[in-house]
C-alpha cells in the first residue's frame, strides 16, 4: 500500500510537470521562432539592398554559415547557394516561393511604393536538404531571386541555455517530488504500520488498535476487527494442523512396517524410519525427491503406470535377504489423484512360520505313519494266521516296540506344544547333580547296552527351575550323548556356578556333527544322521525340548562339535532372570486362582479335566529385559 501510494504520487507529480515543461518548451520555441523569421525578413531587405547596389559575388566570401541564400535565375537557374552545390542543382522555377514571386511579378511589373522589394515567406519540405525548412524570397532589381532559409531543427541550436535552466528545472522539481512522495508515503503508513496484526488475537489488543486507528482512517476499523477474527481462526487451525501432525510423525515414527506417502506428481511428501532402513535411504536424500530415489527398480514404475487402473496393488519383494510385501494404493478425491501411499510390511518371519508349519505338519505326519503302518502291518498278519506260532513272540515284540516309539513321539509332541503355550509351572529349588543321577538311573541300561559311561563332574548345584523340565533337558541331552557316541565312550556332565550365572555342559565323545548341520539340529524332526537314528529309535524333538526348555527359563544354549571327536551342549542359566521368572509365574497363578474363584465351581471330574488342559499365557514378550533372543542367536558355534 505504502509503495502504491508513492507510485501514484510520483507520477501524477511527473504527468503534470512533463505536461507544464512540454507546454514552456512549445511556447518558448514558438516565441523563439517568430523571432527568427523577423530578424530573417529584416536581414533579407538588408541583404537585398546590398545586392541590388553590388551584386551578389561578394556572398561566395562572405554568406553566413548559419544561414542558406540562394540566387535563383528567373528561367529557374541556380547561379549561387551557400550550403550545396549549384552546378548540380535542378531547376527551381517549379519551387512555390520562387513561382508565387514570380507570378506575382508578372501582374505588378514594379516595386511597392516605398521601395521594399516584393517578398514571400513559405514553410516546407526541402527536396534538396531532405529536412522542414522556412523560406524567405525577395525579388531583386536585376529580376534575380533572393532566397534565405534555415531548417527547422536549428531552432535548438539557439537555444541552450533555455534548454540547461530547464533541465535544471526538472531534476529540482523531480528530486522534490520524490521526497515529498516518500514524506506523504510515511505519513500516510505510519498508522497502519503501528498496527500489530499478528497480535491481534484478544479484544484488548484489537481496542488499542483500534483506537490508534480511528482518529486516522476510521474507515479501517471494520477490517480491524475482520482481521482479527481471520486471525483467530487461523491460529487454531494451525494449533490443530500442528497437533494432527505430530500424532501422525509419532504414529509412523514408532510403526514396525514402512510408510511412504508419494503425491500425484511422484514426489515423495512423507517416509517414516522404518521404510527409510528397509530401503537404506536418509530422509534427507529422498524428501520431495521422485520415488525412485528410494528404490529405481521396474516394479514401482509398473505400480504407478498400473495406478489408473488397477488403483490396490500387492508386490512381494527380497531385500537384504529379507521378504517385504508392499502394498501400493492410489489415493482419489473426486476420480481425481492426489497421491499414493505405500505400506512395506516384513513378511520374514510370517513366511518361515509358515514354512515350519507345513515342515512339521508333513514330519509329523510322517513320524506317526511309519510305526503306525508297522503296528498295522504285524498285527495284520497275526490276525491272519500268517505268521506261525513260534514267531508270534517276535512279531508282538516288533508290535511293542513301535507303539513304545508312537507313544515317546505323542509324548514329546504333547510336552512340546506346553512348552510352547508357556504354560504356569511351579519353579522350586532343584538339585542339578541330583537330577543328573535320576537320568543316568533311567538311560543306564541303554548305556550299557551301547557301552558307554555315564559320569558328573563339578560342584553341587542347586537352582530355581521347573523340575520336570529340567530334567527333560537333561534326559534328551544325555540321551542323543549316548545314541550317538561309539563303544567305549563317555559322557560327561559338567556342572559349574560363578557369579550370578551357572553352566550345565554335556559332553560325549561320539561321531560328532558337522558345521554346515549345526544351525539345525534344533528345528524338530531334523536329524544329522537319519539312518542312524531310525535304528536308535529317536523321535527328532529331543533338541527341541531342549532349545524351549532353555529359553523358558532365559537361558542360553551354544554347541561346540567337530566330526569325530564328539559334541559339547552348554547351557547357561542367570539366577536373578530365574528369580524373576519364579515371581512372575506366582503371579499369574495367583490371578488364576482368583479368576478360578469367580467362576462357579463345575463337578470334580470336568474341573480337574480343565485344570489339566487350561492354557495358560507364555512368558512375557519383552525379550530384551529377559535375555529372550531369537533360537539362532541363541544357538552359537565355535
Amino acid at each position: 500500500m505504502r509503495q502504491k501510494i508513492f507510485r501514484t504520487f510520483v507520477e501524477l507529480s511527473l504527468g503534470i510537470l512533463l505536461a507544464i515543461g512540454t507546454a514552456a518548451f512549445l511556447i518558448h520555441q514558438y516565441l523563439k521562432t517568430q523571432d527568427e523569421v523577423h530578424y530573417l525578413q529584416n536581414f533579407g531587405t538588408v541583404l537585398a539592398s546590398a545586392i541590388n547596389e553590388s551584386g551578389w559575388e561578394f556572398l561566395e566570401h562572405a554568406a553566413p554559415k548559419w544561414l542558406r541564400i540562394t540566387i535563383i535565375d528567373p528561367d529557374g537557374t541556380v547561379l549561387f547557394d551557400s550550403k550545396l552545390d549549384e552546378t548540380k542543382m535542378e531547376n527551381h522555377g517549379k519551387r512555390i516561393e520562387v513561382q508565387s514571386l514570380l507570378d506575382h511579378t508578372m501582374a505588378d511589373d514594379s516595386l511597392d511604393d516605398i521601395g521594399t522589394p516584393l517578398n514571400f515567406n513559405i514553410s516546407r519540405f526541402s527536396q534538396s536538404l531532405q529536412r522542414q525548412t522556412y523560406y524567405h524570397a525577395l525579388l531583386l532589381k536585376s529580376g534575380q531571386i533572393l532566397r534565405l532559409s534555415f531548417a527547422s531543427n536549428s531552432l535548438f541550436l539557439y537555444t541552450p541555455h533555455f534548454t540547461i535552466f530547464l533541465t535544471f528545472i526538472l531534476l529540482a522539481l523531480v528530486s522534490g517530488c520524490y521526497f515529498l512522495a516518500t514524506k506523504l508515503a510515511r505519513s500516510f503508513m505510519a498508522p497502519i504500520n503501528a498496527i500489530e496484526l499478528n497480535k491481534l488475537h484478544n479484544f484488548q489488543d484489537l481496542s488499542n488498535s483500534a483506537q490508534k486507528l480511528k482518529s486516522t482512517y476510521p474507515e479501517l476499523e471494520p477490517f480491524l476487527w475482520r482481521i482479527s477474527v481471520q486471525q483467530r481462526k487461523i491460529d487454531e487451525q494451525i494449533d490443530e494442523l500442528r497437533l494432527k501432525n505430530n500424532e501422525f510423525q509419532a504414529i509412523t515414527k514408532s510403526m514396525s512396517d514402512g510408510l511412504v506417502l508419494i503425491n500425484a506428481k511422484g514426489n515423495i511428501v512423507s517416509i517414516n524410519k522404518a521404510a527409510r532402513t528397509i530401503f537404506g535411504v536418509t530422509k534427507e536424500n529422498c524428501l520431495n525427491q521422485s520415488y525412485v530415489t528410494i528404490d529405481s527398480a521396474q516394479y514401482l514404475k509398473d505400480m504407478m503406470d498400473n495406478s489408473i487402473t488397477a488403483p490396490k496393488q500387492t508386490k512381494a519383494i527380497t531385500r537384504d535377504g529379507r521378504d517385504y510385501e508392499i502394498r501400493f494404493s492410489k489415493i482419489s478425491d473426486n476420480e481425481t489423484c492426489v497421491g499414493y501411499v505405500m505400506i512395506i510390511l516384513d513378511v520374514t518371519e510370517k513366511k518361515r512360520t509358515e514354512q515350519l508349519r507345513q515342515e512339521f505338519t508333513a514330519n509329523v505326519s510322517h513320524e506317526l505313519k511309519t510305526p503306525l503302518q508297522a503296528i498295522i502291518g504285524y498285527s495284520e498278519l497275526m490276525a491272519n494266521g500268517i505268521v506261525s506260532p513260534n514267531d508270534i513272540p517276535h512279531f508282538a515284540s516288533r508290535i511293542h516296540k513301535q507303539s513304545t516309539r508312537l507313544k515317546s513321539l505323542i509324548e514329546d509332541i504333547i510336552f512340546l506344544s506346553h512348552l510352547d503355550e508357556g504354560q504356569v509351572a511351579n519353579l522350586e529349588q532343584c538339585d542339578v547333580k541330583q537330577i543328573c543321577y535320576e537320568v543316568f538311573d533311567d538311560l543306564q541300561e541303554k548305556a550299557t547296552e551301547r557301552e558307554v559311561k555315564l559320569q558328573v563332574q563339578g560342584e553341587q548345584l542347586i537352582i530355581t527351575a521347573v523340575k520336570r523340565y529340567l530334567y527333560e533337558l537333561i534326559y534328551n541331552l544325555v540321551d542323543n550323548a549316548i545314541r550317538y557316541n561309539r563303544p567305549q565312550g563317555t559322557v560327561t556332565v559338567n556342572l559349574r556356578s560363578h557369579s550370578n550365572k551357572c553352566t550345565i555342559a554335556v559332553r560325549d565323545t561320539g561321531i560328532g556333527i558337522a558345521p554346515e548341520e549345526q544351525h539345525r539340529i534344533f528345528e524338530r524332526f531334523y536329524r544329522v544322521d537319519k539312518s542312524h537314528s531310525r535304528q536308535t529309535g529317536g523321535t527328532g524333538l529331543g533338541l527341541s525340548i531342549v532349545k524351549r526348555v532353555v529359553l523358558y527359563h532365559y537361558g542360553k544354549i551354544k554347541i561346540a562339535s567337530k566330526l569325530g571327536e564328539g559334541t559339547t551342549f552348554t547351557i547357561t542359566f542367570n539366577f536373578n532372570k530365574l528369580q524373576e521368572l519364579a515371581a512372575l509365574n506366582e503371579r499369574k497363578q495367583q490371578a488364576l486362582r482368583e479368576r478360578n474363584q469367580e467362576i462357579p465351581q463345575a463337578p470334580s471330574t470336568m474341573r480337574s479335566a480343565a485344570e489339566l488342559t487350561a492354557p495358560i499365557s507364555a512368558p512375557p514378550a519383552s525379550s530384551t529385559a529377559h535375555d529372550l533372543t531369537p533360537s539362532s542367536e541363541r544357538i552359537q558355534t565355535p
